[in-house]
């Protein structure tokens, strides 16, 4: 399985973190090999084990795993190497002088879910804000992020395409 790309960076109002959420729902152990690749090609391995029904929130992955300090970016490629597993994963950032935090949580995805050369995907439900509203932190407000990652460690050049339609309520704003 591959997570979602991740980070450990300063942030406009924070750090930008990336928490780790395993799970092994059998009644056996399960064990697997979490390797962080980082974008300037370092790769780490870690091994992490889980007892029967066992679940575990790694809390800043990069740093509390693979001992990374400072800016970090990169990807994450889990292994099982013994029982099943479950697992997602999060991205985010805090606010200054706040308790509260803004990310994204996205699921696992298998390597072979990945696109192949000449193959397409379409994407939705991608919200955007003004810049005045996230700026002023007004509740409900978005903007969206795009993450890829090239998994085979060869060159890539890839095309996205937005299609933008307005609606009435973002053309009043």
């Amino acid at each position: 399985s591959m997570l979602p790309p991740l980070g450990s960076s300063k942030a406009v109002h924070g750090m930008i973190r990336t928490d780790l959420a395993v799970s092994n729902p059998t009644g056996s152990a399960a064990a697997g090999r979490l390797r962080y690749y980082s974008r300037s090609g370092e790769v780490v391995d870690r091994t992490i084990n889980l007892n029967a029904g066992e679940s575990k929130i790694i809390s800043d992955v990069l740093v509390s795993l693979f001992n990374v300090t400072g800016d970090a970016v990169g990807y994450l490629e889990y292994t099982p190497t013994s029982g099943s597993t479950v697992m997602t994963s999060r991205t985010y950032t805090t606010v200054s002088n706040s308790a509260a935090t803004f990310g994204a949580a996205v699921p696992t995805l298998s390597m072979t879910s990945g696109l192949r050369l000449g193959q397409s995907r379409k994407f939705g439900g991608l919200e955007d804000a003004a810049l005045a509203t996230i700026q002023a932190a007004r509740p409900a407000t978005f903007r969206t992020n795009v993450g890829l990652v090239e998994i085979s460690g060869q060159p890539a050049t890839v095309r996205l395409t937005l299609h933008f339609t307005p609606s009435s309520r973002s053309a009043a704003q």
